[in-house]
């Protein structure tokens, strides 16, 4: 698939390519031209020279628009805080934010526009409690229809408050414990499939595992085999859309094959949404699409909101419960101790019977998993699915005052909690793998793993019992062996650990 990078490298090979090109053409058709006439081919070699004429204009146009953009001078802040490279923060935010953490705030240029990374965590709680008034989020346009222009992520005010309200209704507890027994038995499934797994097959495994359980949540009902991978492949190619450098939207590209992923997706989602609202009965009553089908809210909301949940659900439980297996791997002494919990717990709880009828039994072990919950923080500490969020300021003001700094309109904030998650003066050796640190305060100041403020993540409370779930039963049925050769090192968060073997005891 064709994705074109904004690399000087790359532009100049585009430019090259559409020269040659359009030179070979014109070569051709003067050949051909000549061939078939005795009066030769001027009025084509004139018209050729104007359409590659008129193609050089455009392309200078561009270029010097371009650098025109980039060098426009920006406001400066007060006091000045240092400026790094945008490369620096593009190739990797994670290792640039662990590498800066306890450094105070930075800034660079993209794409024109000046962004300032923010990692004090007193800051950080500032910013979020200003989301929705003095700050919010400012996506681009190709990024908005691709991930759902109705979605809560795209919303603002008293439109985005009444939504929200809709999904965290839709998303209560009632449709994660009416589901219990199914989530447990899919669990117990794809543990299994974890024997013999290497770090690339864990992978695979974890992925399947965190769409066929953020399925039953959404959409009520498991999906079959077929299903599961056809849902793969039009996730991935949205993912993949998100990620394009390039949003053009044009055959072959990336962000095409996106646009055309998520153009299916929603019609499935459609005509489910259909089905529900014409349906008496309520079978499906417990699944956060029939719920907000039910609601008074338009096709359009619901459609693009449950493709956000569904989108965000299932990825972050892949990544999270890798690092978790990895880092129980490299720490033995932690390992024991969550198997130790599971054992006590699932004898109180689950000792007589294990069938649909014991999900509430289930479902109060889960919840009492108090050191695997540690365990569980610690991760998101260390390795956070989402590193950062950026936030625009008010158009109606004219500067946002973060700390000490006056930053003017137009520039973009950034809130890196990954550089808080990795400071030791706010995390003690933080790193260090301790989750003993969060036993006596699960939410200390700093920890914001899902956000803040009214753009919190609905869906956290789920992707937290499916992992704990997903750990219960593994350490219920099996002892794991976990092999990882090196311990996970400061590497992009979003990559599974390459150093993996899980054996399952009896």
């Amino acid at each position: 698939m064709l994705d074109l990078k904004p690399t000087i490298l790359g532009q100049s090979f585009l430019f090259v390519l559409l020269s040659l090109f359009t030179c070979a053409v014109t070569f051709l058709l003067q050949r051909h031209w000549t061939s078939i006439t005795s009066e030769g081919s001027n009025d084509l070699e004139v018209a050729a020279l104007i359409v590659l004429g008129c193609f050089l204009c455009g392309l200078w146009f561009f270029v010097l628009h371009r650098e025109k953009r980039k060098s426009s001078p920006a406001p400066d802040l007060e006091p000045t805080v240092p400026i790094v490279s945008s490369a620096t923060w593009s190739q990797d935010p994670f290792a640039f934010l662990v590498k800066h953490s306890g450094s105070g705030n930075y800034a660079f240029r993209k794409n024109g526009v000046m962004h300032l990374v923010v990692q004090s965590p007193d800051q950080i709680r500032g910013i979020f409690e200003h989301v929705g008034s003095e700050l919010d989020r400012f996506p681009n346009n190709q990024k908005r229809f691709l991930r759902g222009e109705r979605s809560l992520e795209f919303l603002f005010g008293e439109e985005h408050k009444t939504r929200k309200l809709a999904v965290v209704h839709a998303m209560d507890f009632n449709s994660f414990r009416r589901h219990m027994y199914t989530l447990s038995t899919l669990s117990a499934a794809y543990a299994r499939r974890l024997d013999g797994c290497d770090a690339g097959q864990c992978k695979s495994v974890l992925k399947k595992f965190g769409l066929a359980a953020v399925s039953v949540i959404i959409l009520g009902k498991q999906l079959t085999a077929v299903e599961l991978e056809e849902y793969l492949r039009l996730f991935h190619q949205h993912f993949t859309g998100l990620k394009a450098t390039r949003k053009w939207n044009i055959p072959g590209t990336t962000y095409f094959q996106g646009t055309q992923a998520k153009k299916e997706l929603e019609r499935r989602l459609r005509l489910r949404v259909r089905k529900c609202r014409r349906a008496n009965n309520d079978d499906d009553s417990e699944s956060v699409l029939f719920r907000l089908a039910k609601s008074d809210l338009p096709e359009d909301d619901i459609v693009d909101n449950l493709l956000m949940l569904w989108a965000a659900g299932f990825e972050p439980v892949r990544i999270t419960l890798a690092w978790i297996l990895a880092f129980l791997g490299t720490h033995p002494e932690v390992k024991q101790l969550v198997q130790q919990e599971v054992e006590a717990l699932a004898t109180r709880f689950c000792a007589d019977k294990w069938d649909s009828s014991s999900s509430d039994a289930i479902w109060e072990a889960v919840r009492s998993m108090k050191y695997t919950e540690c365990v569980l923080y610690e991760t998101l500490r260390m390795r956070p699915p989402a590193t950062h969020v950026s936030f625009g300021i008010n158009p109606r003001l004219s500067s946002y005052r973060v700390g000490e700094a006056v930053v003017p309109a137009g520039w973009r904030i950034i809130c890196g909690w990954t550089g808080t998650f990795n400071d030791p003066r706010v995390f003690e050796a933080a790193e260090s793998f301790r989750p003993e640190r969060f036993e006596h305060d699960p939410s200390p100041l700093g920890f914001t793993p899902f956000g803040g403020g009214i753009r919190r993540c609905p869906g956290r409370f789920f992707v937290k019992y499916e992992i704990l779930l997903f750990l219960f039963v593994l350490f219920q049925h099996h002892r794991p062996h976990i092999q990882a050769t090196t311990t996970p090192t400061m590497d992009k968060p979003n990559v599974s650990p390459r150093d993996l073997l899980i054996t399952l005891g009896p």
